[in-house]
């Protein structure tokens, strides 16, 4: 039986979040993103998958995840004085995929994920876990790389994690895209923004999230169905 998978990485702050989310749902996927698959101590744990949902629950663990990601970017960067919400929160410092927040050797960015598991069973869409490189062998995967401009993906990330500071926002988006690039680069010998690592490239500055969607959901389909794209 045929499985789908879809991988999407790109710029931070292009809307990869939002489509994903999209078309697991559209599809009926597992969705699965670098805060919903975590690795404790380099070692996968079933119980830290965390599956998206749909409805109020659903709903609140975006927020909650929202927040982790932003407090974990926070102590990345030593910010996390700014907010009195986030001091003294060192257990919520814990790798997230590339984003390790932490020694950057190979060898921990070797442990920070195995998606392994994921590939195996597939139906699923794997968001900013790097699977544009760490499933490129996978036949039947589909590799979108979405990209926006600065100041849309900054606006994006401010509205998502609810900040209202644009220097900080900035300032979260460089680091987190240093780790990202830190990781393609040592893992792999690739940049997160070479197109030839992607099947579909969109740019969501020029094609908002429900066209970016409906540009996405075409390919997937159209490469399920076994339709040459």
């Amino acid at each position: 039986m045929h499985k789908t998978l879809v991988t999407i990485d790109g710029h931070i702050g292009s809307g990869a979040f939002d489509v994903g989310k999209k078309i697991a749902r559209m599809f009926g996927l597992r969705y699965f993103d670098r805060a919903r698959l975590r690795v404790l101590n380099g070692e996968a744990n079933e119980s830290d998958l965390v599956l998206a949902s749909t409805g109020s629950d659903g709903e609140f663990s975006d927020r909650l995840w929202a927040w982790i990601e932003r407090a974990a970017s926070y102590f990345a960067i030593g910010a996390a004085g700014d907010d009195p919400l986030l001091q003294g929160a060192a257990d919520i410092h814990v790798p997230l995929t590339w984003d390790t927040n932490g020694p950057s050797s190979a060898s921990m960015l070797g442990k920070a994920y195995d998606l392994d598991q994921v590939a195996k069973e597939g139906n699923a869409v794997i968001v900013h876990r790097a699977g544009a490189v760490e499933l490129a062998d996978i036949e039947q995967v589909s590799r979108v790389g979405i990209f926006a401009e600065w100041d849309d993906r900054v606006n994006r990330v401010m509205a998502r994690e609810g900040l209202h500071d644009v220097a900080l926002a900035e300032r979260i988006i460089s680091e987190r895209e240093k780790a990202q690039r830190e990781y393609f680069h040592k893992m792999h010998k690739a940049d997160p923004e070479d197109p030839e690592l992607y099947d579909l490239v969109i740019n969501t500055s020029d094609n908002n999230i429900d066209v970016a969607t409906i540009q996405v959901s075409r390919y997937v389909k159209e490469a399920r169905d076994g339709v040459p794209v």
